[in-house]
């Protein structure tokens, strides 16, 4: 059997687990049969480290490590001789690797998650984005040169009102199209300006971003409503040692209704780009979201390009998304849709920061390039 493939599968199914992806969801991307085989000798050490799990994530390792073990009894039972062979092993000797039957069921023994009034409470989990970069100063054992991102993400967030806890579609494949882009990042002078923060994901990529630049003046402001999703964007920013992210209280009412304070402090910033996802959801919110991109997007020099903004959202309601598209015309602001970027992995079958979004049933992701007419 090709180790190459082994290692290749190992690092599929780490990534998607770091992520926390649903393993019962039809889109968790799981390896061909031959090649799951091969990669669960050892695959507990690549998951787990030898460590036991955090508390906070057992409830999810016992989801994960049920399919795990039931796709690998799946493939063994649809193993031929020749495949068996292939494996250097006879078919009769194929089994659950023990490292990972042993945790499994040291999980399933021990106490589920406590209930409330008969409701099952989900725990926070602590959530890892990885992403390839060549100019990373870090490198995975099977990942190769990487960079990550970690957060913790809230079971309850959106039962309790609270989308900003969260991260949604857009954001992810906003993400994914900035680390492609390095003209975004790559510049000296760059400045990005992020409206409507929310968990922080898409700031937090952009700073470790520009942590592989060597030599970097950039800067980078993550804005949200002050309150607990700016609480835990400071948080967050604190576990990631993000530095370089300043992060600042931006109520888009206060630009649409000319506060003095807030517009001097937006035009201090000015960003040479400005980044916003899944923020075009609200119609009351859409006003002052353009307002405020339109702001921030005058030029304040009269050399140096144009700032532009990247907005990314998960187009649920066309009569929004509509709206907002007027919107942006109505306060003279240039639209064009750009092309998503699916960028993958080097050599694995894995777009960057994949998720288990149904586009037919939760919405098609639309990245708009926005400048100033």
């Amino acid at each position: 059997m090709d180790a190459e493939a082994s290692r290749k599968a190992q690092g599929q199914l780490y990534i998607q687990y770091q992520a926390r992806l649903s393993p019962r969801s039809s889109l968790f991307q799981w390896p061909e049969n031959l090649d799951l085989l091969a990669a669960q000798v050892g695959l507990d050490t690549v998951l787990f480290n030898g460590k036991e799990t955090h508390p906070s994530n057992d409830e999810y390792d016992r989801v994960f490590l049920k399919q795990l073990v039931k796709r690998i009894e799946q493939a063994i039972e649809a193993c031929t001789d020749d495949q068996a062979a292939s494996l250097d092993t006879e078919k009769q000797d194929l089994t659950v690797d023990d490292a990972i039957l042993e945790r499994y069921m040291r999980l399933v023994s021990m106490p589920e998650t406590p209930s409330i009034m008969g409701t099952r409470v989900p725990s926070p989990l602590y959530v890892h984005h990885y992403f390839p970069i060549t100019t990373a100063k870090h490198h995975h054992d099977i990942l190769g040169p990487c960079e990550s991102v970690t957060f913790r993400q809230e079971g309850t967030a959106i039962s309790q009102g609270t989308t900003g806890l969260t991260t949604w579609e857009a954001s992810l494949r906003l993400a994914a199209h900035v680390v492609a882009s390095p003209h975004v990042w790559q510049k000296s002078d760059a400045c990005i300006l992020e409206l409507g923060s929310g968990a922080g994901f898409l700031g937090l990529v952009c700073a470790r971003l520009f942590d592989t630049l060597p030599h970097t003046d950039a800067k980078l402001y993550l804005t949200d409503l002050e309150g607990q999703v700016l609480d835990r964007l400071r948080e967050t920013a604190q576990l990631n040692n993000a530095t370089r992210a300043h992060i600042e209280a931006l109520d888009w009412n206060d630009i649409s209704t000319g506060d003095r304070d807030a517009l001097e402090r937006l035009r201090n910033m000015r960003p040479t780009c400005v980044l916003a996802a899944d923020v075009v959801y609200d119609p009351t919110l859409i006003s002052p979201f353009v307002d405020t991109l339109w702001v921030a997007l005058q030029k304040r020099a009269h050399s140096g390009p144009q700032p532009f903004a990247l907005v990314a959202s998960t187009v649920r309601n066309p009569d929004t998304y509509g709206q907002f598209l007027r919107t942006l015309e109505s306060r003279q602001l240039r639209w064009k849709m750009m092309d998503l970027k699916q960028t993958t992995w080097p050599n694995l079958d894995l777009v960057l920061f994949p998720s288990v979004h149904n586009q037919k049933l939760e919405g098609v992701v639309s990245i708009l390039h926005i400048e100033v007419s």
